[in-house]
């Protein structure tokens, strides 16, 4: 008789053989569809996690997004003051914004005609 080194491991190697042997039993395509059950079950325990994580990144960075976006327009509003104050024409919000965040600025219907117009080769459309 084989000599085990753990006191459980003649009995868990006796569970595998007994459920590699039960499967063998059921036939191929039950076998398979019990084994995709088994793994599925497995990964789905250790898989929700990563989904939670995924989830709180993308709001994380949704959040910091719109900080950053409300920190421009104050820092915009701030900067166009001082110019005002020193006698200045104030920055242009569209074109801060198109250097800021393309994206940002074509959410605006009328910055979004100007940034195409810029793109499809108007040198001035943004620089007013």
């Amino acid at each position: 008789m084989k000599q085990f080194p753990h006191p459980g491991e003649a009995f868990a190697c006796s569970i595998a053989f007994d459920l590699r042997l039960r499967l063998d039993e059921l036939g191929g395509a039950m076998g398979t569809f019990l084994i995709k059950v088994i793994v599925l079950t497995l990964l789905s325990g250790s898989l929700g996690g990563c989904a939670a994580a995924l989830v709180g990144g993308l709001i994380y960075k949704s959040t910091k997004s719109n900080e950053e976006k409300a920190s421009f327009v104050t820092n915009l509003q701030k900067t166009n003051l001082e110019r005002e104050k020193a006698h200045l024409k104030p920055l242009d919000w569209c074109s801060e914004a198109y250097k800021f965040d393309k994206g940002w600025a074509t959410e605006n219907p009328e910055c979004g005609q100007r940034v195409a117009a810029c793109e499809a080769g108007d040198k001035t459309a943004l620089a007013q």
